[in-house]
């Protein structure tokens, strides 16, 4: 069965956007890092970075990951949590990025990035998609990954893998910036959250209060 992995892109807005497709050797592995382990020890035939949602220089958010991970190949067997590197020469490692890897470009969201490399890993008679992600989006994108490959037919196993970077972190955070930590609220849009019911505490409106008080006086 012919693999293939899809790497989702992320906003070049962000402050931690390297920390999140790159990560910390020897470790924390980011999204590119990840995707590449994942493409060298299962002989993935085609590895997507899918994203388009933000853009500098006139470039894309998934060529300027490609490009990150091309000016760092040497140092990916720093990241020595993936014993894969270290089986294979940096140039044996670039002339297989070279033959697997390509962009998507035109996906503003986690689900345009599902129906868009849905079609080119169809057309490309790929059997099973592989998704890569970080560990607090995985569960997102596993769940869109399921309602929009199903159209494609040749599509018959997914699997997610998280990087060990997260979506959610912030550079001096990293106490709390944890997978246990984090609350996913869907649509991420939304401006008013149910924090009675979230944090169970329907009978405890003196806490609610509390609470409430703070994010007003921290958030934004």
């Amino acid at each position: 069965m012919k693999k293939g992995v899809v790497v989702l892109g992320y906003s070049l807005k962000e402050q931690n956007w390297e920390y999140t497709i790159w990560g910390e050797p020897p470790n924390k592995p980011g999204r590119v890092v990840t995707g590449t382990a994942v493409v060298l020890e299962e002989s993935c035939e085609l590895m997507i970075i899918s994203g388009g949602a933000t853009e500098r220089e006139g470039k894309s958010e998934a060529w300027w990951m490609k490009e990150y991970l091309y000016e760092r190949l040497e140092t990916l067997k720093e990241f020595q949590i993936y014993s894969v590197f270290q089986k294979f020469t940096t140039a044996e490692i670039k002339k297989k990025l070279d033959e697997t890897l390509c962009l998507e470009e035109e996906s503003r969201n986690t689900r345009e990035n599902f129906i868009n490399s849905g079609k080119i890993l169809s057309e490309a008679g790929i059997g099973m998609g592989i998704v890569v992600t970080s560990g607090d989006h995985i569960s997102r994108a596993h769940r869109d990954a399921q309602l929009y490959w199903r159209d494609y037919a040749g599509i018959v196993y997914i699997c997610g893998i998280a990087s060990y970077t997260l979506y959610s972190f912030k550079s001096g955070y990293e106490d709390i910036a944890k997978i246990e930590n984090v609350v996913i609220a869907e649509p991420p849009i939304a401006k008013k959250i149910n924090l009675a019911r979230v944090l169970n505490l329907r009978d405890n409106p003196e806490a609610i209060a509390e609470i409430d008080k703070i994010l007003r006086k921290f958030g934004q």
